[in-house]
């Protein structure tokens, strides 16, 4: 927690520096003092909201992003238990079907017949 405010304290002065050149800037272009320090805050935008973007890394970012959708993707199929008992049939039917297909060609196509040549085999 204290690297946090330490880092934050840091980017805070950070910011104020890039708003402090861009009004004085400003101030050279001929705007008056408060419409520089205006313009200059305008230009970079919501200061808190640039500092949660830094403060969060893409990894976590994604993380948090992934767990977001996760409970919110539960939450709908707990308020709809007809479509979530649907869709989980679906599924279960879907892969045990799948499944049995693929032991049915696995058994007759895809593995090799338990004699010494195979390929020698020929059909009357």
């Amino acid at each position: 927690m204290r690297r946090r405010e330490r880092n934050d304290g840091g980017s805070r002065s950070g910011y104020r520096e890039h708003i402090a050149m861009e009004t004085q800037d400003n101030i050279e272009r001929g705007m008056s003092p408060e419409e520089a320090r205006y313009a200059a805050v305008r230009k970079f935008g919501n200061v808190t909201r640039v500092k949660e973007r830094d403060a969060r890394g893409v990894g976590f970012r994604l993380l948090e992003q992934f767990s977001q959708d996760l409970r919110f993707g539960l939450r709908m199929l707990r308020k709809s238990p007809g479509f979530t008992a649907v869709a989980v049939l679906t599924l279960a039917l879907g892969i045990g079907a799948n499944t049995a297909i693929f032991s049915v060609i696995n058994a007759v196509l895809l593995k090799m017949l338990p004699v010494q040549n195979p390929h020698q085999l020929v059909t009357p």
